[in-house]
């Protein structure tokens, strides 16, 4: 089974999570973001069932979650724009710990080294 994510598109034009057989069969849409989660969800990290990832939206965006199979969603962390804002890359795991880039990052500046990344959920 493939996942991916639409920016855009569904209810609201919030953007869709989805998954597809490798033969281009079975294309499901498992989740509408909506509700204020919105404006493109990124690039999803897998761990165990449940899927990572982040999206803009409510207002400066969100670190979600969800279970493979649509369900289970739920708001890891809100940004409030001195955490960050609208963020513009995924997440990634370092020794168990989900780590965001940094708000420059988020905004799409270049960012310095790994260590300014922060942990977060």
């Amino acid at each position: 089974m493939l996942y991916g994510t639409a920016g855009a598109g569904g209810p609201g034009n919030g953007g869709t999570l989805f998954r597809i057989n490798p033969d281009g069969t079975g294309f499901q849409n498992l989740f509408y973001f909506t509700n204020g989660v919105a404006h493109g969800p990124s690039d999803l990290l897998l761990s165990s069932n449940t899927f990572y990832g982040t999206a803009g939206g409510a207002p400066y965006g969100v670190i979600f979650k969800i279970q493979t199979d649509g369900g289970g969603f739920a708001i890891g962390t809100n940004f409030n724009y001195v955490n960050g804002a609208f963020p513009g890359a995924g997440l990634m795991v370092s020794s168990n710990i989900f780590m965001a880039p940094p708000p420059a990052a988020a905004a799409g500046a270049i960012t310095g080294p790994f260590s300014n990344w922060t942990a977060l959920l």
